[in-house]
């Protein structure tokens, strides 16, 4: 890969990393009041996709630029839009139940093509 291709995709990885962060930060800033009214399965899901936006910022903060494979270069595009478009979506959104539903819908796509990192 060359230079100019590297750097465009640290600068993908970078915007991926940015919309995961900012859904992360929507999801935290539920209210206390709000996650308790929630039925205790929401809560549970709730937990859990801020466990797995944890764990996909990770693997992309610490991926190995140098060996991206050419499976997880050619999703790259789509983790990209999924990640976008899940910012997008909660930044419309006011409600838990609605902002679970949204994060619940992308966090497949995101994780299953993180899974390709080494």
């Amino acid at each position: 890969m060359g230079k100019t291709q590297r750097r465009k995709k640290i600068v993908d990885l970078e915007t991926s990393i940015r919309h995961l962060r900012s859904a992360r930060r929507q999801l935290k800033d539920i209210s206390d009041e709000e996650l308790d009214a929630l039925p205790p399965e929401k809560r549970k899901e709730w937990a859990r996709l801020l466990q797995e936006l944890s764990v996909a910022i990770t693997r992309l903060e610490t991926a190995d630029l140098q060996n991206l494979s050419q499976e997880f270069l050619a999703k790259e595009p789509h983790l990209r839009a999924a990640t976008t478009r899940l910012d997008e979506d909660l930044g419309q959104l006011t409600d838990a139940v609605s902002m679970i539903a949204a994060t619940s819908a992308a966090i497949k796509t995101v994780t299953d093509i993180v899974s390709l990192l080494a």
